[in-house]
């Protein structure tokens, strides 16, 4: 299997020797808070040593944020590398995956000698989001022995209803089911402190995993972390890792991005802007749009090849046919500023209606 994901701007580079305008990646486009990247030049620009290989004091900072105890908190080299650990620690021989979902879990579940992953699709009639069947299978099914949930999803960037992922969890509790939550883009939402798993670690077999990555534009620097009332998992996932995980500018740019105390809602208030122009230009060029809830949304276009049209023009946005369970024409974009989302729907309108096609509006 192709290890397909968004950002792949150096393919662009070789095939037209240009920089794209690259909607494929979920980035945060504001980039890194000032204070962390200047915090990360320090760091690289102070005296050549190796890097604290526990994370000590980010650890301590991410404890203090999310109320719980250092010794639950464990950090990593981006989310992708906690994914793997994580599934090289606990050895699942089960686990159930709703989808469409990040390729990177299937592949962690491969490398761990995972011998069955069960896949529990959700289509365009549910937003391509969990609802009641996920708790359904998990009451009445084969108990597996991990279940991989993402809220808000990718490629959907929609959440589940509370009430579906309240009772997802207590039925997992009750049946001795792991549930690795992959809360990387839960920041961009305005409740997002209230809709995360982080609170019901002690109650339940929850292990949650989060990123710098996307929510403070790290994803060159690789930061992730996770979160788990289980410490002896956390043990085996750092003895599965490298004994230097996380690079000295990625951890002093987190500590920095962490005291930011006006970014946060900065951040959400763009990405709350731009979402709705880029949802109500992609409405009215003719393309079906999933109401996203993160920094990117999900949409079907009239026009199957409409990514590789877009390419033509310099512009890169994410094909989604990869993803398990999605056709040709679903396609999911970043949010980027005003002036480039402007380029985007220009370009993808003159597009379709070249097509002759018609569209239907979500």
């Amino acid at each position: 299997m192709e290890r397909t994901h968004g950002g792949d701007r150096l393919r662009f580079l070789e095939e037209y020797g240009r920089e794209p305008l690259d909607f494929s990646a979920s980035v945060n486009v504001l980039g890194m808070p000032a204070r962390a990247l200047e915090a990360a030049h320090e760091a690289l620009e102070g005296p050549d040593h190796y890097p604290d290989g526990r994370c000590g004091a980010l650890t301590k900072a991410l404890a203090d944020r999310h109320g719980v105890r250092a010794d639950q908190v464990l950090c990593g080299n981006g989310a992708a590398d906690l994914i793997f650990r994580f599934c090289l620690a606990l050895r699942p021989s089960h686990a159930l995956l709703p989808i469409p979902a990040f390729s990177e879990y299937t592949h962690a579940l491969r490398a761990a000698g995972c011998e069955r992953t069960e896949e529990l699709p959700a289509g365009r009639g549910s937003l391509f989001t969990p609802g009641e069947t996920l708790p359904e299978r998990l009451e009445t099914g084969p108990a597996p022995d991990l279940l991989i949930l993402c809220e808000p999803g990718n490629p959907s960037g929609r959440t589940m209803p509370r009430k579906v992922l309240e009772e997802t969890v207590s039925i997992c509790r009750l049946r001795g089911i792991r549930v690795l939550a992959d809360e990387c883009f839960l920041e961009f939402l305005e409740d997002g402190d209230d809709r995360s798993l982080i609170g019901r670690i002690s109650d339940s077999p929850v292990t949650v995993l989060r990123a710098f990555t996307k929510f403070y534009g790290m994803a060159k620097l690789r930061l992730g972390y996770c979160i788990s009332a289980d410490t002896q998992l956390l043990e085996r996932m750092e003895r599965a890792g490298s004994p230097w995980p996380v690079n000295e500018a990625a951890l002093a740019a987190a500590l920095a991005a962490l005291e930011e105390r006006d970014y946060p809602d900065r951040v959400r208030s763009f990405v709350r802007a731009e979402r709705a122009f880029l949802c109500g230009a992609l409405k009215k060029a003719g393309c079906f749009v999933v109401p996203g809830e993160a920094n990117f949304l999900l949409f079907h276009s009239p026009v199957p090849d409409l990514g590789e049209k877009l390419k033509e023009k310099g512009i890169l946005i994410r094909d989604c046919s990869s993803f398990s369970g999605m056709e040709k024409g679903w396609y999911r974009i970043g949010v980027r500023t005003r002036a480039e989302n402007e380029k985007l729907a220009a370009a993808a309108g003159q597009i379709i209606q070249g097509s002759g096609r018609e569209g239907t509006e979500a």
